[in-house]
């Protein structure tokens, strides 16, 4: 299963080609034969979601027998946060596509329900040696200085529209992109972000763990900070009309 979620206000979307670029290459490296229906399916979608204000999901499914279809699963809008409070999970990363979205969603699922019994929002997935590569539906971003952090390119994570996008107003503000690993015990003390396409950059306001439930009462808290706003509000800034795809990809049809 391949799947790609977006959020979408009257008509509108951030990088709408990116998100079916990436379900693109999701299908071709599960060597879906539906590749070849992907053009006709994006048009669809672009007419489905037209006038929609949802919380759309592309989907590559299988069958019983196997046989494959594309579908868009219409689901509405969700609330959205700027703040986030954090599970860690245990070390030992137990994805089989971790650079893949879909395929281990069941896995997904699992683990976001463990951070939310724990009272949480979001599940932090971290490797064998205990290095946190990304949120169970989010990219890593975090503060050095007047860096801004992600991981190596070739670390074991999805590659997040959400966290090119915010590169991208990184470079318009004049900061620069760093890439390294980070300690747990960095990124607690820093100002730290997860994004994804549904919240846009969520500020990590607590963070929790093995052995602090009830949350310990002197756990870091971090409040979204101007610049976290400001950029926020740059990320919305990005929304275009849906129906623009559709007018380049009939045009370059023709």
């Amino acid at each position: 299963m391949a799947i790609d979620s977006f959020t979408v206000d009257n008509g509108q979307t951030v990088a709408i080609d990116r998100h079916f670029a990436r379900f693109t290459a999701a299908t071709q490296a599960l060597s879906a034969p539906s590749v070849a229906a992907l053009p006709d399916f994006f048009r669809h979608v672009v007419a489905e979601l037209a006038e929609s204000t949802s919380f759309p999901r592309l989907e590559l499914v299988a069958d019983a027998n196997g046989a494959q279809r594309l579908q868009l699963n219409l689901r509405p809008a969700l609330p959205t946060k700027n703040s986030v409070e954090v599970w860690v999970g245990t070390p030992g990363d137990l994805r089989q596509f971790p650079r893949l979205k879909g395929p281990d969603l069941d896995l997904i699922q699992r683990l976001q329900a463990e951070a939310a019994g724990y009272g949480c929002d979001e599940y932090l997935i971290c490797g064998k040696r205990g290095e946190p590569l990304e949120g169970a539906y989010s990219a890593l971003l975090w503060w050095r200085g007047d860096s801004l952090c992600a991981l190596p390119a070739d670390a074991p994570v999805l590659p997040s529209v959400t966290r090119d996008v915010v590169f991208e107003i990184a470079k318009e503000q004049g900061f620069s992109v760093a890439r390294a690993w980070p300690t747990l015990a960095e990124l607690q003390a820093s100002e730290t972000w997860l994004v994804n396409a549904r919240h846009g950059i969520r500020t990590v306001s607590q963070w929790s763990q093995l052995g602090e439930k009830p949350p310990a009462p002197d756990r870091m808290k971090h409040e979204p900070s101007e610049r976290a706003v400001h950029w926020q509000e740059r990320w919305l800034a990005r929304r275009r009309p849906l129906l623009q795809w559709s007018d380049r990809s009939q045009n370059h049809d023709r």
